[in-house]
C-alpha cells in the first residue's frame, strides 16, 4: 500500500491486543463514540494494519460488526448437532 501522506511504500502488519481494541472520540458527551477495531468485545484480537516508517502513521480497516447469530453460525458451521439416543 502507498502512504497517502508521503507516497512512500507502507509495511503490512497487524495490531493485536489481549483486550478489546477500539478507537474513541477525543471529545463529546459521555459515553463517547467508540469504534471497535477487533471482532471480539471481550477477548481482544488482531486487525491488519499498514505502517509508514517515513511519516510514522498507520492505516487500518474498520471491520464489519457481526451479529451474535452470525458469530454462532460461523462457530458451528459444518458441525452436526448432537443426537439423542
Amino acid at each position: 500500500m502507498v502512504c497517502p501522506y508521503c507516497q512512500k511504500e507502507m509495511q503490512a502488519g497487524s495490531i493485536g491486543s489481549t483486550r478489546p481494541l477500539q478507537w474513541c472520540a477525543a471529545d463529546g458527551p459521555l459515553p463517547r463514540k467508540a469504534v471497535r477495531l477487533t471482532d471480539s468485545a471481550v477477548f481482544g484480537g488482531e486487525t491488519e494494519a499498514w505502517y509508514c516508517e517515513v511519516c510514522r502513521k498507520m492505516i487500518l480497516p474498520v471491520p464489519e460488526r457481526k451479529s451474535a447469530m452470525e458469530k454462532l453460525k460461523k462457530t458451528f458451521a459444518g458441525k452436526e448437532a448432537p443426537r439423542e439416543e
